[in-house]
C-alpha cells in the first residue's frame, strides 16, 4: 500500500489542528497497517486504532480517491462500518494479542453477513 495519502494528511490536520505532524504521520502508518491486516484477515472484524480511524474518516471523504485506493489495494470497495455492540467484545487493532484471533474472543462475519452486523455507535 504505497499510495500517496498526502491529501488525507492535509484533511486530518484540518480536522485536528491540535495534532502534531508526528502524530498525523503515526496515524497514517496505523491506518495503513490496519488496512493491510484486515485485507489479509477478511472474516475478522477488528476495530481500527483510534487515530487510524480518524485517518480513515478523512480518506473516505475523498470518495473517488478512496474508491480507487480500495480497488487497487483490495480489489473491492472496503466499507467502514460503525462500531458494533460493545457487548460483543470486539478487539481494537493495536491491542490484539495471541488469543484474539479465535472466534470466542473476536467478532467474525462472513462477507455475506456484513449487512447484518450490529451497528450501534459507541464512544470507545
Amino acid at each position: 500500500m504505497s499510495a500517496d495519502l498526502s491529501f488525507v494528511a492535509v484533511r486530518v490536520a484540518k480536522d485536528h489542528p491540535d495534532w502534531s505532524q508526528e502524530r498525523i504521520g503515526a496515524a497514517l502508518a496505523e491506518y495503513r497497517e490496519y488496512l493491510a491486516y484486515i485485507s489479509a484477515n477478511r472474516n475478522l472484524y477488528v476495530l481500527p486504532p483510534l487515530d487510524g480511524d480518524e485517518v480513515w474518516h478523512a480518506h473516505i471523504l475523498h470518495t473517488r480517491e478512496y474508491e480507487a485506493f480500495c480497488k487497487e489495494n483490495f480489489g473491492q470497495f472496503l466499507h467502514h462500518v460503525p462500531n458494533p455492540d460493545p457487548a460483543m467484545n470486539v478487539k481494537r487493532f493495536g491491542n490484539l494479542n495471541a488469543d484474539c484471533c479465535s472466534q470466542s474472543s473476536c467478532a467474525w462475519w462472513s462477507p455475506d453477513e456484513l449487512d447484518s452486523r450490529p451497528t450501534s455507535v459507541t464512544n470507545n
